[in-house]
């Protein structure tokens, strides 16, 4: 089978110490991870278009831009729209383009996307981002350049969907180092920042997610040397931890 043709272009797989994950050519992103054989990442699958941006990487905006505008170096600026019910330009220009691979090894891929300037983003970016596996884990580093000869805006997020295999959501316990959140209006566009202290979105210290609903983005990070979010189960005998280094703070 022609792999080129899939939704989701040409699938790499990457394995070791009983971890095995599959990386995709659209978008750049992970379409599965698997530990001792469990899915650990609510993905899909390789004949599907990525649904609500799954495991895809989100450049040069992570969020949403209203009615696709900003200003930036006193210069306004408009991108198209991609979530019209919302008249929002949503998740960055790169989750769409098809990502190249170079360096390939049994337990790693490294794939690269040159997205070039247009209109609403004049700005030429080189974008790359090495997955592995191995005894910590799933492991992936990311990379941004700016190829023009002026400042731009930049921002970068991602996307994977974690799972407990075999755990209710409901009966997730969920830790969140994060001092603050992000208000938003009913478009999903951020209003303020503030504390979550003494509110039912406090997950400073673990407690399960209950019937909370949560699409929050959380701010003011805890530590020094990065930060972890971590899901376990009520036994805490299962569980996983994502880990940003400061970065992303």
């Amino acid at each position: 089978m022609d792999t080129s043709l899939l939704p989701s272009g040409r699938q790499w797989i990457i394995e070791s110490d009983e971890n095995r994950a599959v990386v995709v050519e659209v978008g750049g992103g992970i379409r599965t991870y698997q530990y001792q054989g469990r899915d650990y990442l609510d993905g899909y699958a390789a004949d599907e278009i990525a649904p609500y941006t799954a495991g895809q990487i989100l450049a040069p905006w992570p969020n949403r831009l209203g009615d696709g505008e900003y200003t930036f170096d006193e210069k306004h600026l408009t991108v198209p729209l991609n979530e019209p019910e919302n008249h929002n330009a949503i998740h960055g220009l790169a989750r769409w383009l098809p990502w190249h691979s170079g360096a390939t090894t049994p337990d790693q891929v490294e794939l690269s996307c040159r997205a070039p300037a247009q209109p609403g983003y004049p700005w030429t970016l080189q974008l790359s981002t090495r997955w592995s596996v191995g005894p910590d884990g799933l492991t992936a580093t990311h990379t941004a350049t700016n190829l023009s000869d002026t400042p731009c805006p930049f921002g970068f997020g991602a996307h994977p969907y974690l799972r407990l295999p075999g755990v209710a959501v409901d009966d997730v316990t969920l830790t969140v180092p994060a001092y603050s959140r992000l208000e938003v209006d009913d478009r999903g566009l951020p209003t303020a920042s503030v504390p979550v202290a003494e509110t039912p979105l406090d997950y400073t210290t673990a407690r399960p997610i209950g019937d909370a609903v949560l699409d929050t983005a959380f701010c003011d990070l805890v530590g020094e040397d990065g930060s972890s979010v971590e899901l376990t189960d009520p036994d805490v005998t299962t569980g996983v931890q994502v880990w940003a280094d400061p970065a992303f703070a």
